[in-house]
């Protein structure tokens, strides 16, 4: 009998994938939209996006990072927070 591997890690891929949350669902999340009241929205939701590009591909790449809505309004949060702060000038 021949047993085919290949498609359950394609499975988990998209069952990984799948399981994060929406750009829409982050910008909610009570962290980000705190943020959103001060800074401009489009700073706010390109972090949020950048974040989950940085996820998906750690996902694909075979890691388990935390897809949770917390874990990504976090990463998102520092994102903004390190595109705010002024940066190093000679």
């Amino acid at each position: 009998m021949k047993h085919d591997s290949a498609p359950a890690p394609r499975a988990d891929l998209r069952a990984a994938l799948r399981a994060l949350p929406s750009v829409d669902t982050v910008l909610s999340h009570p962290h980000i939209a705190s943020l959103r009241d001060g800074l401009p929205h489009a700073l706010v939701t390109s972090a949020v996006r950048e974040e989950l590009d940085e996820i998906r591909e750690r996902v694909r790449q075979g890691s388990a990072p935390d897809v949770s809505v917390e874990a990504v309004a976090r990463g998102a949060g520092e994102r903004v927070v390190r595109a705010m702060s002024p940066g190093l000038r000679p």
